[in-house]
């Protein structure tokens, strides 16, 4: 009896042993015996038990409803704790970053957005003073009183971004003056030949189309907006052979680290991620390269991976761009490897309106943007298309 010495000495009566043995097959074991023999509890609350919790209760009662609370803040990076005393119903974001740049002063004060980040490794993102109220009471019932702070300053909008000024900020070129063919390899952009009646009924369309603007708009001279009515239809023509598979959204909003505003045009997936991004520039093309990198990096960072038959999975994240005016077409490719993005960028092609040739400019032009968007799609579309 290893298990319970106390009760060793102890044997059951003869009539107790008769009713045990009712459950066995054969005469119930010293340990069996034993184990009847041991007393039942009862898990009913005893007073003493139950006083004891309702002072609990009372204590955390009265814990939360003292408005004045102390935490201790670690500030991101590698900041040294320090503690800090707030009233819950009178505390705002602005006299919270009051205190944290008192403590750490920095030169950008303006619009800056504080995370935090618990023990539990539990993230909250209050954006407003009710917010950070609620999540300061949340934290008091939680009784959580430590927490990190990140200091997340606002990005740069796209347009605000210059060419120098990206080159070094990716680590493309060290030069202010440096042309694209120095700064980005080379990108060779397939070509998916539009060959079933389907695919020639939208360039037929695509043209008629273009001849309609060209008469009712004059391209030359154009404004950015009359380029990018120019632009709309050849994007619209490649989407509409995806059948449903690939949207296009004017104006979408983009937001990533490093830049944020509305785009000129999106190709969006049906699970919602941005797969392309298109900038319509009026002449200055080194500048709209250069918002379409920041662009590109930007969907790539923030795309939400959720698992679709369409986007490949074994291979690296990938978006493409496109920078034009209607009239000289610019392709970029973004690869992101372990979070750093490489970039490539196509020699241009052209589409001359007043060229006879105009039909097969257009053509290679439709073709190239298919083929992108194929190739971003992934395995998954080329297999499903083909079992259509």
């Amino acid at each position: 009896m290893e298990l319970y010495p106390e009760i060793s000495r102890l044997a059951l009566a003869r009539d107790e042993r008769t009713a045990l043995r009712t459950y066995f097959t054969k005469n119930p074991t010293q340990k069996a015996e034993a184990i009847a023999l041991l007393p039942t509890y009862s898990t009913a609350l005893t007073p003493s038990r139950e006083q004891a919790l309702l002072r609990q209760l009372d204590d955390l009662r009265v814990q939360f409803q003292k408005p004045v609370h102390k935490f201790e803040l670690i500030v991101k990076p590698n900041k040294k704790s320090f503690m800090w005393i707030a009233n819950l119903e009178t505390v705002t974001l602005a006299t919270f970053a009051d205190t944290i740049f008192n403590k750490y002063p920095q030169e950008d004060k303006e619009d800056v957005a504080f995370d935090f980040t618990t023990n539990t490794k539990d993230t909250y993102y209050p954006r407003t003073d009710t917010q950070f109220r609620e999540l300061l009471r949340l934290l008091v019932a939680k009784n959580i009183r430590m927490m990190t702070v990140t200091i997340e300053t606002p990005c740069k909008a796209f347009s605000d971004w210059s060419f120098a000024e990206v080159c070094r900020h990716y680590e493309l070129s060290t030069d202010d003056d440096a042309s694209l063919t120095d700064v980005f390899p080379t990108f060779e952009p397939g070509i998916k030949t539009l060959d079933d009646e389907s695919e020639q009924a939208a360039l037929k369309h695509l043209l008629v189309e273009l001849n309609e603007r060209i008469k009712a708009t004059p391209y030359d001279q154009a404004k950015e907006t009359t380029k990018s009515i120019y632009t709309y239809p050849y994007l619209l023509a490649a989407v509409n052979l995806f059948k449903g598979k690939i949207s296009l959204r004017p104006e979408r909003q983009i937001t990533g680290k490093n830049g944020r505003g509305p785009v000129d045009y999106a190709f969006d997936a049906r699970n919602g991620t941005a797969v392309g991004v298109t900038e319509v520039k009026q002449d200055d093309f080194k500048k709209g390269i250069a918002q379409n990198v920041v662009q590109l990096e930007s969907a790539l960072n923030t795309r939400k991976r959720k698992a679709d038959e369409m986007l490949e999975k074994s291979s690296p994240s990938r978006c493409f761009g496109i920078v034009t005016d209607a009239e000289k077409w610019y392709f970029l490719e973004c690869v992101l490897n372990n979070g750093i993005p490489a970039f490539k960028l196509s020699n241009p092609l052209w589409v001359r309106y007043k060229s006879k040739d105009i039909e097969n400019e257009v053509e290679m032009v439709v073709e190239r943007i298919y083929w992108l968007l194929e190739r971003v799609l992934g395995e998954g579309y080329k297999k499903q298309k083909q079992n259509d």
